[in-house]
């Protein structure tokens, strides 16, 4: 991949049209996404662009679904949305919308987080995208956690403003 060396917690996804979209971040530029695309099944890849992301983005995941992409992880490590949840959405996943915080734990950061498009091979209900991240409650004792779930179901309509 074109992504910089710096790179860390590395996500992909398959686009709509079939390219792969795949990102992750850089420690020292948490306002930034780092992405490259591959329009030939990953055998080669585009330059590394970057896309701003309002709340930050650390330890990144992406999807697909029905034509937008969500971005989701930590918003970032430092400023006012250290630590806490957040949620983007793309009409072409290279742009991205104002983050959603999710949810924030005063006593602990939210922790990781993954994803997967259920309802796969369902004709009769549609696609949803189910996220899934912890949030660590108790930091300094027994590291306890409480593990999230949300879906997200396709609109016409952005789910967010831009």
């Amino acid at each position: 991949l074109s992504l910089e060396n710096a790179a860390w917690y590395g996500a992909m996804c398959l686009m709509d049209d079939g390219r792969l979209l795949a990102g992750a971040y850089v420690t020292a530029d948490e306002n930034n996404f780092y992405y490259c695309i591959s329009r030939d099944k990953g055998f080669t890849w585009e330059q590394q662009k970057k896309a701003y992301v309002d709340k930050k983005i650390r330890d990144p995941e992406i999807a697909c679904l029905a034509g937008r992409y969500y971005l989701h992880g930590r918003a970032g490590s430092r400023d006012q949305y250290a630590h806490q949840f957040v949620l983007y959405q793309s009409d072409d996943g290279e742009n991205w919308g104002k983050g959603v915080i999710v949810s924030s734990e005063p006593n602990g950061p939210d922790g990781y987080s993954s994803n997967c498009i259920i309802n796969n091979y369902r004709k009769d209900i549609p696609k949803e995208l189910m996220v899934l991240y912890s949030i660590l409650y108790e930091p300094c004792k027994n590291r306890n956690t409480n593990e999230y779930v949300f879906f997200i179901k396709p609109l016409r309509e952005p789910l967010f403003l831009k």
